[in-house]
């Protein structure tokens, strides 16, 4: 891993260049990494969704939104997050574990884990990447339904206890915008975020 690999995942992709999709080879390579990657006590903790459907990925920033945010305010954190509506999509599914040997802060964790080797990998073969937690599950599991039907995705999202999802869009970032603040959609600006200045938290080495 390069420490150029690391500075690009740290900040997020939100406008996505669409004529340069992730190659099947690239996706599997992606998937693997993924799936590779440690978790509590190698149960399975979550599932995952890899999705390369720019209509359904657009569709998952409708919702990308806290259930608890007023509607005037939701409008605002769905057009902010725009780092779902990627060429590639994948999205990690935690429901609350049967297995008593495990909670779901384990299950956060692992997916944590993956997703974030998923991104320095993207970074490392040439992708911009953006991490969403903020949807409204039940509310895109109702519209999915509707939207997409199909048995295969109805058994997806057919537990009823799915607690947490994590996005992490993947792409080539658009060319015609440098600016990660503005939302560009059809060649205008959409909508202006404020990107904070990062802190970093304390680090001890002890020796």
């Amino acid at each position: 891993m390069s420490i150029k690999a690391s500075k690009i995942i740290g900040k997020t992709q939100r406008n996505w260049d669409y004529d340069l999709p992730v190659s099947e080879e690239e996706i599997k390579y992606l998937v693997d990494v993924s799936l590779n990657a440690p978790v509590k006590e190698n149960h399975n903790l979550y599932k995952l969704l890899v999705s390369t459907n720019i209509e359904f990925n657009q569709m998952i920033q409708e919702w990308a939104y806290s259930t608890e945010e007023a509607k005037h305010k939701a409008q605002k954190t769905k057009d902010r997050n725009a780092q779902v509506a990627a060429p590639l999509l994948m999205m990690y599914v935690v429901s609350d574990p049967d297995d008593t040997d495990v909670g779901i802060p384990d299950a956060c964790f692992s997916v944590g884990i993956a997703a974030g080797a998923t991104a320095l990998a993207s970074a490392e073969i040439g992708y911009q990447t953006g991490f969403c937690s903020c949807i409204h599950v039940h509310g895109l599991i109702e519209h999915m339904s509707n939207k997409f039907p199909g048995k295969i995705m109805n058994n997806f999202w057919a537990d009823s206890n799915i607690v947490e999802v994590l996005c992490l869009g993947i792409g080539k970032k658009n060319p015609n915008t440098n600016n990660r603040s503005q939302i560009v959609k059809d060649n205008k600006i959409k909508f202006s975020v404020g990107i904070k200045t990062k802190t970093k938290p304390t680090v001890l080495i002890y020796k």
